[in-house]
Formats: structure tokens, C-alpha cells, sequence
């Protein structure tokens, strides 16, 4: 069942992160829609992998 994540994104080497809290990032699934909002508070609908690292991207938008 898909949940709303709102954080961040952060590049994280070679690959793009959402970053929750101080402690907390989701790895994304689809990497080319995250790059363009780099810096950018979002919010993501998704759904978590089983393992709660990364997320599948359903939605992805601005927080204005």
C-alpha cells in the first residue's frame, strides 16, 4: 500500500536519496526522476521494499 515520505533529496555518491530526518534515507528506485529535484524539499508517494531501505517512486513533486 503506497504511504506520502516528504524529505529531501541528497546525492549520496553516485546515486540519489530521499533524506527523512538526520538519521533516516530511502534509497529511489527510479534515479532519473530524482536527480532533477536535488536540494529540494519533496514529496514522494511510494511504496517501501521489504527490507525498509528503498523506495518505488509512484509520485514525486515539489513541496512549495
Amino acid at each position: 500500500m503506497p504511504s506520502t515520505y516528504l524529505g529531501t533529496i541528497v546525492r549520496n555518491g553516485a546515486s540519489y536519496m530521499l533524506k527523512v530526518s538526520s538519521n533516516q534515507n530511502y534509497q529511489l528506485d527510479d534515479q532519473d526522476r530524482a536527480k532533477q529535484y536535488e536540494g529540494n524539499q519533496i514529496k514522494i508517494v511510494g511504496t517501501l521494499s521489504t527490507d525498509g531501505r528503498s523506495l518505488h517512486i509512484i509520485s514525486i513533486e515539489l513541496i512549495s
